[in-house]
């Protein structure tokens, strides 16, 4: 898993955690790799003195590389045997890589269940008042960005919407009996045409934002690995749940405020950000309602609907906000309680990190199997936001492929800052390979590779150390890109 928050998963027991073996990488080593042996075409008989001193130097090198970055304290550090796993695990790993990869410092951990999140350094702390402060700057950033997405997008949407208005309202089918729909054509093209606007228009909220680096989120519910890796239904519960209305309570309430203290706060914190722009969504909102109360059809309904708008008058909190309609943003800023009930605040990131691996609490819960259904999916993770360099891999993953899986992610963000120039080429190819895979006729080297460009980099570091052949036969173009990045990352880590 990145840190932008996609993971290493699995729903099976790993098996025993064997020693590795010199891959045969079915082609010819990467340039500058720096071990001072190859590790293919090696003559028939026992080496000769000079290759066994050569290999010693080589294994020793590793050990101290892979030594140095282990966690030296904290929940995620290491014990004895999980190092010695570790530098089983990496000890495939070009020394040439592994000196690219130390050289800024990353620190690799190992958490265990019950271990706490904050001590293993890998969350961080989000301060409201901070937030607050910046009021006046938010609500600027949000009102610019609200007008941009609308006069791009709002006549258009409007437009699908009044058609579908329009049309007479789709037969009831009663009980053992069909009625068909002489307008489910059009009104199945509409509908895919206001899902595809506001697809276009949520992508480019979140990218904006995202580029932003303000303390702001558009709304989100979210959603853990496990519940994304659930059945097709549970999925389309996931997408459903994530489209409807949502009140200010409601934003509160997802965002972990329990205590009459916490919604306040994040009321105020939601009125500082969007300002007016919020009051015009509820009224909005109640428009909706006074017209449905008009085309009510029975007294009963009728009552329902004005019933309701008295109650959003006095309780504008629980007014259902159309938040995509309207760009609302969010702090980004989530309530959590450790074991010991004490609240802290946490961005939306770390409370995905939290939720894969935690499920609720700050303490890592015990590995998803078929003894514990309610575990966690997630294998390891990869930190790089805010300067952060670390990795770490769930103690039952260190006998399969996370460590290096982690690893690659480490390669493949290290090298975007490190060498920009080549990883600007090197990451257009990698994303025209990588859209090739996807879709149910994509093949490639795991279904998890299909996930994004950034999963589909680390499969593909982690299987060039486990199954070279099996890499190449599976996405021939995914093996000669991270044997580019492999020959690349090792010419740099070889430079002193």
């Amino acid at each position: 898993m990145s840190s932008s928050g996609v993971g290493t998963l699995t729903a099976a027991p790993p098996p025993p955690i064997t020693p590795p073996k010199p891959p045969d990488r079915g082609g010819q080593a990467p340039a500058g790799r720096g071990d001072g042996v190859a590790l293919q075409e090696r003559p028939a008989g026992p080496p000769r003195p000079g290759q066994v001193h050569n290999l010693m130097q080589t294994h020793a090198e590793r050990d101290q590389l892979i030594n140095g970055m282990l966690m030296s304290d904290g929940s995620g550090k290491p014990s004895q045997t999980e190092a010695a796993s570790l530098r089983s695990s990496l000890g495939a790993v070009d020394t040439g890589v592994l000196r690219f990869a130390s050289d800024p410092g990353l620190k690799i951990g190992v958490l265990n269940p019950g271990d706490e999140m904050f001590q293993a350094g890998v969350l961080r702390r989000q301060d409201p008042k901070a937030i607050q402060a910046r009021g006046p700057e938010l609500q600027a950033f949000a009102q610019k960005l609200d007008a941009q997405l609308d006069q791009k997008y709002g006549n258009r949407l409007d437009s699908v919407k009044k058609e579908l208005a329009a049309l007479p309202e789709a037969p009831m089918a009663g009980f053992g009996m069909s009625s068909p729909d002489p307008h489910a054509e059009k009104r199945g093209n509409l509908f895919q045409q206001l899902q595809t606007l506001e697809g276009q228009r949520g992508k480019e909220l979140g990218d904006a934002v995202e580029k932003s680096g303000l303390p702001v989120k558009p709304f989100v519910i979210p959603t853990d690995s496990k519940q994304m890796l659930g059945s097709p239904a549970a999925q389309q519960m996931a997408l459903v749940q994530a489209m409807m209305p949502m009140s200010t309570a409601g934003m509160a309430a997802i965002h972990g405020a329990k205590t009459p203290e916490q919604v306040k706060e994040f009321h105020g914190l939601l009125e500082s950000i969007n300002g007016p722009r919020l009051q015009a969504a509820r009224e909005d909102a109640l428009g909706g309602m006074r017209q449905a109360a008009e085309r009510a059809k029975t007294p009963e309904e009728k009552a329902h609907f004005e019933n309701l708008l008295k109650l959003s008058r006095e309780k504008p909190e629980a007014i259902p906000l159309d938040y995509r309609k309207h760009n609302l943003l969010v702090p980004d800023m989530h309530y959590v309680a450790d074991d010991k009930g004490k609240t802290t605040t946490v961005d939306l990131h770390d409370k995905m990190t939290l939720m894969d691996w935690s499920g609720s609490g700050t303490r890592t819960q015990k590995a998803f199997d078929e003894d514990n259904l309610d575990g966690s999916v997630i294998e390891g993770q990869y930190f790089s936001r805010g300067g952060m360099n670390k990795m770490v891999v769930r103690d039952t993953a260190l006998g399969k492929g996370a460590p290096v899986h982690e690893l690659g992610h480490a390669i493949d963000f290290q090298m975007e800052q490190k060498d920009p120039q080549f990883y600007q080429g090197w990451k257009a190819r990698l994303e025209a390979a990588h859209a090739r895979t996807e879709g149910l006729e994509g093949k490639t080297v795991s279904e998890y590779a299909k996930t994004n460009p950034r999963e589909y980099a680390a499969e593909g570091f982690a299987h060039y150390y486990e199954d070279p052949k099996g890499l190449k036969a599976a996405d021939p173009a995914l093996f000669a890109l991270t044997e580019e990045l492999i020959a690349r990352a090792s010419a740099l880590g070889g430079r002193r």
